[in-house]
């Protein structure tokens, strides 16, 4: 049996109509559900209307640039992918681009199968750092609790050794009495 996911909401972004076309052919005819700007502002609108998993603009736009939008789409969506597309390479765009969290930067003219690729690397760079977040997590706790055992230690050397040995006499005791019931009732093999 095979898990299918919920296909990613893609916003695509670009004044150029033409890209914006076979892209979207492209990219609904891979199952991904593909929303379409032409703006900032439309995408905006569209952002607000609907979950965003994955920004994929173009750096020119009419109204403002793909990195200003990377921004604000990030304000309503933090872990979104973004991959920004330029016709206009640039050293200065694709610093200030990666300073944004911009998953990558991809040069016109590129095909559907390489946007594709980007957007798969991206989602496994998120899904490593959740895992990743997670295992601290869970060494943070575990260093706590090694805490907690060595400040019982301290205590117990402090005290004298009565607290645990009460405690093991006690485990012992209901142990015991617990194997005594179990023979009572036939439960336990002797």
């Amino acid at each position: 049996m095979t898990l299918e996911r919920t296909p990613l909401s893609i916003l695509l972004v670009d004044d150029d109509k033409t890209i914006v076309e076979i892209f979207e052919y492209g990219l609904s005819e891979q199952g991904y559900e593909v929303h379409t700007a032409y703006d900032v502002a439309e995408a905006l609108r569209v952002a607000n209307a609907i979950k965003i998993d994955c920004l994929l603009s173009d750096i020119q736009l009419p109204d403002r640039d793909g990195i200003t939008l990377n921004s604000m789409i990030r304000e309503m969506y933090p872990e979104v992918i973004s991959i920004l597309m330029t016709g206009y390479p640039g050293i200065s765009s694709a610093i200030k681009g990666l300073r944004q969290n911009i998953h990558d930067y991809l040069i016109k003219p590129f095909s559907v199968e390489q946007v594709i690729a980007s957007i798969e690397r991206a989602l496994n760079s998120n899904q490593l750092k959740k895992a990743n977040h997670a295992h601290l997590e869970k060494i943070s706790q575990l260093e706590q609790e090694v805490a907690d055992l060595r400040q019982q230690l301290e205590d117990q050397k402090k005290n004298g050794p009565t607290t645990g040995v009460v405690t093991l006499k006690k485990t012992v005791t209901h142990a015991h009495a617990h194997k005594i019931y179990l023979e009572q009732q036939g439960r336990l093999k002797q």
